[in-house]
């Protein structure tokens, strides 16, 4: 799978990093690593992009609403790897 940022909006270049990461299924340990941050500031970056796509966290699967609102949105696109 291919995700790639098209318009990150007011998202910072991390936010959007970890964006991209959560779209591709990563747990915050993997995108931790992957983009060699702590687990504490990958959370952080999780409540700036939920705050920013106006998710509530009340609701739960804040991660799949994340996800769906910045493809809706276009913020990123996520097509299939060749």
């Amino acid at each position: 799978m291919d995700i790639k940022v098209i318009d990150a909006g007011d998202l910072t270049a991390r936010e959007a990093d970890v964006l991209r990461c959560l779209a591709s299924g990563l747990d915050d340990k993997r995108i931790a690593r992957a983009l060699a941050i702590s687990i504490k500031t990958v959370s952080t970056h999780c409540e700036g992009i939920y705050r920013k796509m106006e998710v509530d966290r009340q609701q739960g699967n804040t991660r799949i609403l994340a996800v769906t609102r910045a493809i809706a949105n276009g913020v990123i696109a996520v097509s299939r790897s060749s």
